[in-house]
């Protein structure tokens, strides 16, 4: 998490922190796009983030609701 770096309050300190990469090969990877799509999730997904059952639960909820079929459709839409 970002807030184990430092104390100042800011309004990422719940996300999780990235890895620096340059390659792009590992840009794409699992890794790297999992953290990237965690913390893209809206605050009503986040909010369960300790509660495994309740998170995946929400989780199921927003993607029954929503039909993602690219990461270009998923990140224009968790922005909101």
């Amino acid at each position: 998490m970002n807030s184990s770096i430092h104390s100042i309050d800011t309004r990422y300190k719940n996300q999780l922190l990235g890895p620096v990469a340059k390659l792009s090969c590992f840009q794409k990877g699992v890794f790297y796009s999992g953290i990237k799509i965690f913390n893209s999730f809206s605050s009503a997904i986040l909010e369960y983030k300790n509660n495994k059952s309740q998170f995946k639960a929400s989780l199921r909820r927003f993607l029954a609701a929503n039909s993602f079929y690219s990461h270009a459709e998923f990140f224009p839409h968790s922005q909101n």
